[in-house]
């Protein structure tokens, strides 16, 4: 019993383990910290897909960022687009001593969660 039915068929992640030369880059950031996880999503800017997922949960502030950061990096010196609301607020302040392309996003504006794929039913 599952609430999506075909959602394989929508997806378009293609994940790797290291970034290509000479693409670009953007990095999405949900943080969390004990009941929840923090969630990093890496995304080819030009291909729209998802090349990489990380999460994890229960580390504190500083190993978050050191792990964002070495991540965006690692991307070939990713953008990062991250929530700072909340508890996003203290990373952000953080990850801007040291990392200059971060992004915030304080609106708290709903998303809209329709899906591009017209074959995902609920």
């Amino acid at each position: 019993d599952f609430i999506f039915r075909n959602i394989t068929t929508c997806q378009t992640a293609i994940l790797y383990d290291k970034p290509q030369h000479g693409r670009h880059y953007v990095i999405g950031i949900d943080w969390a910290k004990h009941h929840d996880y923090t969630v990093l999503m890496v995304g080819d800017v030009d291909s729209r897909a998802v090349v990489q997922i990380v999460r994890y949960n229960d580390i504190d502030w500083n190993l978050n960022i050191d792990r964002a950061l070495k991540l965006a990096k690692l991307w070939n010196s990713a953008h990062i687009l991250m929530d700072s609301t909340g508890v996003g607020d203290v990373p952000f302040d953080m990850l801007s001593a040291v990392y200059p392309r971060r992004h915030r996003d304080r609106s708290r504006r709903s998303v809209d969660a329709r899906p591009a794929c017209g074959r995902l039913h609920r």
